[in-house]
């Protein structure tokens, strides 16, 4: 094979082509000689090594053009003096992930003209799901189900749900030597009966090519061009792409800003979530490219964050998991969480929105943390010991499965509670995909390697998941609808639009005394309708929501009531209302007091 060399200027790192040319670019650090091994893909046997001269290199920066031949079925590896190099920037990788492969990419029909607007944090609905296990189970996908093409299928359900954005699990490749990507079935490796059987990589976490997209979820051999099909598909339906990007802690920061900028010019992201100990987000924000996109970022502290350039939006995100830790013990009756709560509830920021969640893809699922105490990761074959055993979950009286009435129904209002208190404090709620009909992992709550029924999202479709559905739909039109509930600022405690009330307000069973005492489990928030004039132009219903986790009823003294003005009762998980939240069939409370029910959450609506 006669390959000829030509000297290329610096157009970024990895392997690719340009028309006929092989471009080739790597920073390798060497004493005596640098270049590339071509290898045959098929059997990665040696078929030329082709050492590049140093004035090809600008510092210890190669780069040069090969042509003479099409290159297919070609593998590489680099090498620099005797150290072999794998491509952190290859395009696409050998199963053991020891080698790069030579690809042309290609891409989606009219995929150059996509577009989709950026929605505000404040107005968005978050959605986190994994390509793989979202439609492994779902009958409703006829055909390419855990791939790109399958997720497709599901755009118009998720659109009705009310999201606007969906955060998709890893989808590039990593170096986990995980069989489940040549099994024919990987749901039956039984890696416990055979020790050379790799456990699945359901997650995708690991050391990570962050320029190749996972084959395994593509229906065909063009994962790059079929995961821009999916992007564009939820894109015409004006849903935005946000990936999930994990980093080892030998991640470098040229490295994390080049692989965001390769998935946002290549599938046109709309937001990356950033998780690893390496990840600094401040780097990412001051990075001209991501201004007018999402960062989301993992249990950092941003409360004295001032960005260094100008923000054309406010487009960071921050989760921590504070609000998901501190909601699951309120929702089933731990004491001293009012205080943190009546803040969490109001808390934004001028330069991010807080990420609200009762549950992620690690953890306990909705249904699972209303029916388990403890985890149950036998399966997982590491003695249980894997996982958190910090869930702040609570069984209801019953662990796992029961056809017990009282058991059953207790959690279905638990479950209410949490996706109400989630759903209608300030900042940018995150479902779990799944949450919505009551998927259940069976207590396992580190499913990482469970590419199966416990690990995919099931959906069992009875009248109680399908009931829980349409009650997360209407919540979410409900929310939308009202725009005190989605704040783009943190609300000031006072009245400074004089409206004769103050924006927020905290109230126990008396009117403006909130009890935060350590043996409080109940408090109720008043969002005054009038502050709604700044941003929709007109007065909207004021908004009392209680919360009263205690086991025992307790009456709480309405505010702001005369002869003219009476509070009407919207909705309440102890299913005295029905769930539609349509403003229309609130029925209004005669007395100037109002009794919640032991562990419930009532809604009510003030015309202003």
């Amino acid at each position: 094979m006669q390959i000829l060399l030509s000297k290329a200027g610096f157009k970024g790192y990895g392997v690719f082509f340009e028309g006929s040319k092989l471009y080739v670019c790597a920073a390798l650090s060497h004493l005596h000689k640098a270049g590339i091994v071509l290898y045959n893909s098929e059997n990665l046997q040696e078929t030329k090594k082709i050492t590049i001269p140093e004035d090809y290199f600008i510092g210890d920066v190669m780069c040069a053009y090969l042509t003479g031949s099409e290159f297919k079925n070609t593998a590489y590896t680099f090498f620099a003096d005797d150290k072999t190099v794998i491509d952190p920037y290859a395009r696409a990788v050998s199963e053991d992930g020891k080698f790069g492969l030579v690809v042309k990419e290609k891409a989606y029909p009219s995929f150059a003209s996509d577009s989709v607007q950026f929605v505000k944090f404040e107005d968005s609905l978050l959605y986190t799901l994994n390509v793989r296990g979202y439609t492994m189970a779902d009958k409703s996908v006829k055909s390419a189900r855990g791939t790109f093409k399958g997720l497709i299928r599901k755009i118009d359900y998720i659109k009705k749900l009310g999201v606007t954005g969906v955060i998709f699990m890893p989808c590039y490749e990593v170096t986990d030597n995980d069989d489940s990507k040549t099994a024919a079935d990987p749901a039956k490796l039984d890696y416990k009966k055979n020790s050379k059987v790799k456990k699945p990589n359901l997650w995708g976490f690991g050391k990570g090519y962050h320029f190749a997209v996972k084959k395994s979820l593509s229906s065909t051999d063009n994962a790059y061009g079929e995961l821009q099909s999916m992007v564009k598909a939820f894109h015409d339906k004006g849903l935005e792409c946000i990936f999930m990007m994990q980093y080892e802690e030998d991640a470098s920061e040229d490295y994390i800003i080049d692989s965001l900028k390769y998935w946002l010019v290549n599938f046109h992201a709309d937001g990356f979530r950033l998780v690893g100990p390496n990840v600094h987000a401040e780097k990412v924000l001051e990075c001209p490219f991501f201004k007018n996109i999402k960062i989301i970022t993992d249990g950092m502290n941003f409360g004295d964050y001032k960005p260094n350039t100008v923000m054309k939006a406010r487009n960071l995100g921050a989760l921590n998991y504070s609000f998901m830790n501190n909601a699951r013990r309120f929702i089933k009756g731990d004491e001293d969480l009012v205080s943190y709560l009546s803040f969490a509830i109001r808390e934004n920021a001028k330069f991010y929105s807080p990420i609200r969640n009762i549950s992620d893809f690690w953890g306990f699922t909705l249904w699972d943390l209303v029916s388990y105490n403890i985890k149950h990761n036998e399966l997982n074959d590491e003695a249980n010991a894997d996982g958190t055993d910090y869930n702040y979950s609570w069984n209801c009286g019953v662990e796992g499965d029961t056809v017990k009435r009282n058991i059953n129904k207790l959690r279905l209002r638990q479950a209410r509670n949490a996706m109400l208190l989630m759903m209608l404090a300030q900042g940018t709620p995150q479902i779990l995909a799944g949450d919505e009909f009551l998927n259940t992992q069976k207590g396992n709550n580190n499913p990482y390697c469970q590419d199966n029924e416990i690990g995919w999202v099931t959906n069992r479709n009875d009248k109680a998941s399908r009931d829980f559905t349409k009650f997360v739909m209407n919540l979410a039109a409900f929310r939308k609808r009202h725009s005190v509930l989605h704040q783009p600022k943190e609300l000031m405690l006072f009245d400074y639009m004089s409206c004769k009330a103050p924006d927020v307000s905290f109230h126990g069973r008396e009117a403006f005394k909130i009890d935060q005492s350590p043996v409080s489990r109940e408090f109720a928030v008043l969002f005054f309708g009038d502050y709604s004039k700044q941003y929709t132009g007109k007065k909207e219903d004021s908004v009392y929501i209680i919360f009263n986790m205690h086991w025992e009823k307790k009456e709480f003294v309405l505010p702001m009531t005369d002869k003219t003005k009476r509070w009407r009762l919207l909705y309440s998980t102890d299913g005295l209302t029905d769930e539609s939240f349509d403003e229309s069939n609130a029925f209004l409370v005669e007395s100037e007091s109002y009794v919640a029910e032991g562990r419930s959450v009532s809604v009510l609506l003030l015309n202003s």
